[in-house]
């Protein structure tokens, strides 16, 4: 058998699996792999992200805010303090498949299984738009400035001659 022909029946198996596990009745919460797990192999940006406005969302919600899943959809993950605050996987897409190593080496693969490698501002747009309670209008761009990684945040930064954080992909 081809590795082409072995590449796609792995692609098909994991995307089974990751379909069949989404009925799980843990539900969702099982497909996250959480901050920390990404922060093992992205060190950078979860150094970042410690600093960032994202991760203490959660704290800005009112007691009762934090039992409206409206609220809580967008400021935290999930129910457990490992999953409080807009982590990486809140625009990258649930991790617990891809997080492993050798699917994160494999581009295919891991978008596949659900890694959201570029999310853009539709991304953002989704707690940051129009139905948003924030009073003032989001600017993406001002946005991304702020919290923005990756190669072509590096690439744009290393042209500006500033320091930033890198992304390992």
């Amino acid at each position: 058998m081809s590795m082409k022909r072995l590449s796609i029946i792995a692609v098909i198996l994991v995307a089974t699996v990751l379909v069949a596990g989404i009925g799980h009745s843990r539900g969702l919460l099982s497909s996250m792999a959480g901050a920390q797990t990404c922060g093992l192999c992205h060190a950078d940006e979860f150094a970042a992200w410690q600093k960032s406005p994202h991760a203490t969302a959660h704290t800005k919600l009112t007691r009762s805010n934090m039992r409206n899943k409206v609220c809580t959809s967008c400021h935290s993950l999930g129910d457990s303090p490992m999953m409080a605050g807009v982590q990486c996987e809140s625009c990258h897409g649930a991790g617990a498949q891809y997080a492993k190593d050798f699917i994160m080496k494999d581009k295919k693969l891991s978008a596949a299984v659900g890694l959201v490698a570029r999310p853009g501002k539709e991304v953002c747009l989704k707690c940051h738009g129009p139905g948003s309670p924030s009073i003032k209008p989001f600017d993406f761009e001002a946005g991304w400035a702020r919290i923005g990684h990756g190669k072509a945040f590096k690439d744009a930064a290393a042209a500006a001659d500033k320091p930033t954080v890198t992304h390992s992909n």
